[in-house]
C-alpha cells in the first residue's frame, strides 16, 4: 500500500525549477549585494561537493532480518526433531522441501501478488493494444477468396483515428490507465 501511495504522489507532484538569478530587495549597497552573491556561490559549491549516500530503510532491513531469523529457527527446530544436524538436514530432499515450505509461508503472498501482476500486464496490455488497433486504427477489412484473388485473403485499410469518436478514444485511454494501475498495484504492493 505504501508503494501505491508513493507512486500516486510521484505522478501528481511537480518539480519547481528556480532561476540562477538572485532577487535582492532595494536599499542594499552594491558591496552588500556582491557579498550576498559570494555567499550564495559558496553554498552552491558546498552542496555540489556533498556525495549522495544511499542508506537502506531500517524497516526494510528489520523485516528481512525477521524473515531470515524465522526461517532459520524453523529449520533448526525441524532438524532437532528429526535428530539430524542442520547442514545434513538442509542438504536432504526433505530439508530442501521444508525450506521451500517455510519460505512460501512467509513470502508466498508477496510472490503470488507479483506473479498475478506480471500475468495481468502480460495479458491485458497486448489485449488492449489489439482492441485499440481494431477499433481506432483500422477503417475497413475486405476479405477475398484465396483462389480468385491470387493468394491474397484480406486487405486492411488503416486510418489515423479521425473516424473514432472522442468518447471512444477517451474510454480506451482510461481503460489503459486502469489496467496499468491494477498491474502496478499488484506488482508493487
Amino acid at each position: 500500500m505504501k508503494y501505491t501511495i508513493a507512486l500516486i504522489l510521484l505522478m501528481f507532484t511537480s518539480t519547481i525549477m528556480a532561476k540562477d538569478n538572485l532577487s535582492i530587495a532595494a536599499g542594499l549597497s552594491e558591496e552588500q549585494k556582491a557579498d550576498l552573491m559570494l555567499q550564495a556561490a559558496k553554498y552552491q559549491t558546498a552542496n555540489d561537493a556533498i556525495p549522495e549516500i544511499s542508506v537502506p530503510v531500517a524497516s526494510d532491513v528489520k523485516e528481512w532480518a525477521e524473515v531470515i531469523n524465522v526461517m532459520g529457527d524453523g529449520l533448526v527446530n525441524i532438524a532437532a526433531k528429526t535428530g539430524m544436524a542442520v547442514n545434513d538436514f538442509s542438504e536432504s530432499k526433505v530439508g530442501i522441501f521444508t525450506m521451500i515450505v517455510i519460505g512460501w509461508n512467509y513470502l508466498g503472498h508477496d510472490f503470488t501478488k507479483f506473479i498475478f501482476g506480471m500475468f495481468w500486464l502480460a495479458g491485458m496490455l497486448p489485449g488492449w493494444l489489439y482492441c485499440y488497433r481494431r477499433v481506432i486504427m483500422i477503417k475497413s477489412v475486405t476479405l477475398y477468396d484465396k483462389k480468385e484473388s491470387g493468394g491474397r485473403t484480406k486487405e486492411i485499410v488503416y486510418t489515423n483515428g479521425d473516424d473514432a469518436t472522442d468518447a471512444t478514444v477517451a474510454m480506451y485511454w482510461i481503460s489503459l490507465a486502469i489496467i496499468c494501475f491494477i498491474g502496478a498495484l499488484a506488482v508493487l504492493s
